[in-house]
């Protein structure tokens, strides 16, 4: 999977997050907080989701495909995009 820029988004550390470009506003959960923060760092998804395997203590496939579902909503949203 490639790398993912994300648009600039306002996030509290409650998980509401705020696209002033819009206006629009989103929920995240924690694991989503989580996953969002390493994203905007650059990270790329298949190292964000051996991460939350070995700290959840999940299966490396369920991480694999919660952060593919992840970053398939945020493609959706129009919020991120795909680099290669």
């Amino acid at each position: 999977m490639p790398m993912i820029v994300l648009r600039q988004l306002d996030v509290t550390p409650e998980g509401f997050a705020f696209d002033p470009a819009t206006g629009d506003s989103y929920t995240l959960n924690p694991c989503a907080q989580l996953v969002w923060q390493r994203l905007q760092q650059g990270e790329l998804p298949q190292k964000i989701a051996s991460f939350l395997a070995d700290e959840f203590g999940i299966a490396q496939r369920a991480a694999e495909r919660d952060v593919t579902e992840f970053v398939q909503q945020i493609n959706t949203l129009g919020l991120g995009e795909a680099r290669r």
